[in-house]
């Protein structure tokens, strides 16, 4: 049987992983006082933080999130990020402490676009109590060309 996920319980953990992720990203962040994003560089762009518990050892791919509620079709991952304005996506991994950063959102949906159709790729439901959401599994070096990787300590 698949996993049920509680969304209050994984906004507790990605409260934590936000403070995690504040200790080690090479640059100030500050903050943001709105939900369209979770920083602010310091050159004044937003970053949407994305973090996967899955652990980067156990899988080669991203989860890339298309759909936040798969039912409605509302956007999630990176399309909802730049839907809501936000110039840099960060997928986080805390049990390595390892992120890559992806500065350039339209060029990241469209490798993904591409790929998703290139490869014919199915879609992964996620279960959430009372609705899925929906993404794809990406290979991490095939968008090895739209992201800097930084660990713990860079």
């Amino acid at each position: 049987m698949a996993k049920i996920y509680n969304f209050k319980t994984q906004l507790e953990l990605g409260q934590q992983a936000e403070i995690d992720f504040l200790a080690i990203y090479h640059e100030k962040l500050i903050p943001s006082e709105d939900r369209a994003y979770d920083f602010l560089l310091p050159d004044g762009r937003r970053l949407e933080l994305k973090t996967d518990f899955y652990g980067e050892k156990r899988s080669k791919n991203f989860f890339m999130e298309r759909w936040s509620v798969f039912e409605k079709k509302k956007p999630g991952g990176a399309w909802q990020s730049r839907d809501k304005g936000t110039d840099v996506l960060v997928y986080f991994y805390p049990d390595t402490g390892t992120y890559y950063v992806f500065d350039n959102l339209t060029e990241l949906i469209h490798e993904l676009d591409y790929y998703v159709q290139s490869k014919a790729l199915g879609m992964s439901l996620v279960r959430n109590k009372g609705y899925n959401g929906g993404g794809y599994k990406i290979p991490r070096e095939a968008l090895s060309h739209v992201y800097r990787r930084f660990s713990k300590g860079d």
